[in-house]
């Protein structure tokens, strides 16, 4: 099932014929609120988008964050397991009081201070760069 969705989200541009932000006009007059149909299989919003095309395009932004944070989570772990593994002693103490304080810490807490920080500090702008979401949710979720 999760195949057949990415693969979807991946063919958007040849399974929807509105791209996501595209305003739909029907006879000159906006299609706002249209109920499903074979036109707008899922309908269309407020600012008459189709809903269908949304959903496509939304998928791929979130099957890219998930495969960013994966991957980042596991080059992280690996890197934090190969030098606690190769150096040991106080080395491996630390950090895996490091992964320790992690762990306590609950997930939704952590992801909603590390995502609230660009709003405050002007570090952020730096590392997340300007106006840039997605990097500061994969960098929170990894």
């Amino acid at each position: 099932m999760l195949s057949v969705i990415a693969g979807a989200c991946l063919l958007a541009p040849l399974l929807s014929r509105y791209g996501p932000n595209e305003l739909i006009r029907i006879d000159g007059v906006k299609a706002t609120f249209r109920h499903p149909s074979r036109e707008f299989w899922f309908g269309t919003n407020e600012r008459a988008n189709d809903l269908w095309a949304n959903v496509l395009y939304g998928g791929r932004v979130s099957l890219s964050v998930g495969l960013a944070v994966a991957v980042a989570s596991s080059v992280v772990g690996t890197l934090v397991g190969v030098l606690a593994g190769w150096y040991g002693g106080w080395i491996d103490t630390v950090l895996m009081r490091i992964t320790d304080l992690f762990l306590a810490v609950p997930f939704l807490v952590a992801g909603i201070l590390v995502t609230r920080v660009p709003a405050t500090q002007g570090w952020a702008e730096w590392f997340f760069g300007p106006g840039d979401g997605v990097r500061a949710v994969v960098i929170a979720l990894t």
